[in-house]
């Protein structure tokens, strides 16, 4: 009897069955040398019968019990080696999952100290800055745009839309705030711009690289646990 497997095949066959594979491989094994001895005393037993020779019986029938007895202890020890053989596999693979782990956090606890590091530092605040008067300079002509529609509707219709006036007139007055505080951090951290009108998308996120570093990390961890989920089945 024999049982061939190519090696491919041992790659996505989960570990219990192939504990139980090899199992079953050891037992057939055993069964086939136990069984030709089991067949071999029982020919003698017929053969002692047939002679009518019952003291060569009965030594006959202890040593068919003392291998039968030896087959029933083959049987134990293989289950026994098997179960042993899965523990050590078991723990095996959770030593490898643990560094595995381990490996990932490293990565991870890097990644956040590299972020750390850009966000605070000077190169990405004026990017920072440099933004957010882009998005408050639009802003601010938004309103301007709504206070001139606004002004154009009171001055066809002779009435005034106090309230829409009225927020139209915060809108402004916050925007010019907000602008002004952001163009003041920008020049502190020596932005060039001679005006905030000025102010473009010159500046490029120095931290873009640390972004997609931790998209493709984040990526691959998604791989890794599709990867792990059939063979964990």
């Amino acid at each position: 009897m024999s049982i061939i497997l190519s090696p491919r095949a041992f790659i996505k066959i989960p570990l219990t069955l192939l504990i139980l594979l090899s199992l079953a491989v050891n037992i057939c094994y055993g069964d086939d040398a136990f069984d030709l001895r089991l067949e071999q005393i029982s020919k003698k037993m017929d053969e002692a019968r047939s002679n009518n020779d019952m003291e060569r019986v009965n030594v006959l029938s202890r040593e068919y019990d003392k291998v039968r007895l030896e087959q029933l202890d083959s049987y134990e020890a293989i289950k026994k080696e098997a179960h042993e053989k899965y523990i050590k596999e078991e723990e095996a693979r959770k030593r490898e999952n643990d560094a595995q782990v381990a490996e990932e956090k490293k990565i991870q606890d890097e990644l956040e100290r590299k972020k750390q590091i850009c966000y605070s530092s000077k190169k990405y605040l004026l990017y920072e800055q440099q933004e957010m008067i882009i998005i408050h300079n639009v802003s601010l002509e938004l309103s301007r745009n709504r206070q001139k529609f606004e002004r154009e509707i009171s001055n066809e219709s002779g009435m005034v839309n106090k309230s829409a006036v009225y927020a139209i007139g915060k809108d402004i007055v916050v925007a010019k705030r907000n602008l002004n505080e952001a163009w003041n951090k920008y020049k502190r951290l020596g932005g060039k711009a001679s005006s905030p009108s000025k102010v473009s998308h010159s500046l490029k996120n120095p931290c873009d690289n640390l972004q997609a570093e931790e998209e493709q990390h984040t990526e691959r961890e998604r791989l890794q646990k599709a990867e792990e989920a059939p063979a964990a089945k």
